[in-house]
């Protein structure tokens, strides 16, 4: 018969902090070439207010 009890210092599922809940796991660092997309897609998005607020001072 089997014993069914963790060996001296083995940890259950329940105490492991990566356990299976059905959630993915966080990545640990982002993706290559995250940064830099975040960054152009801010200078994108300043770069067209900008040129937005510049047409409508120009208007009016």
């Amino acid at each position: 018969m089997t014993d069914l009890a963790p060996r001296s210092g083995a940890r259950t599922p329940h105490d492991q902090p990566d356990a299976d809940d059905g959630f993915p796991m966080p990545p640990t660092r982002p993706q290559p070439g995250v940064a830099r997309q975040v960054l152009l897609h801010w200078l994108a998005f300043l770069g067209g207010t900008a040129a937005l607020l510049g047409a409508a001072a120009w208007l009016f």
